[in-house]
């Protein structure tokens, strides 16, 4: 893929997250080994749902706030 697919993908997958929350994805995306799953509803929620989800590791992150 060239550099500037890369970027508008990077752009626009970002963009649909709060500024704070995509600061963390991208920290995610560069820093994490596990893979997560994003906007994750288990059923124990009741429709809430958890913002990241490492099912690996059985760890949720919620992120709140800007």
């Amino acid at each position: 893929m060239r550099i500037r697919e890369q970027v508008l993908q990077d752009r626009y997958q970002y963009s649909l997250m709060s500024y704070g929350e995509s600061l963390l994805a991208r920290y995610l995306d560069a820093m994490v080994i596990a893979p997560y799953i994003r906007n994750h509803r288990p059923d124990w929620l009741n429709g809430l749902e958890l913002d990241f989800y490492f099912p690996s590791k059985n760890i949720g992150v919620e992120f709140q706030g800007d």
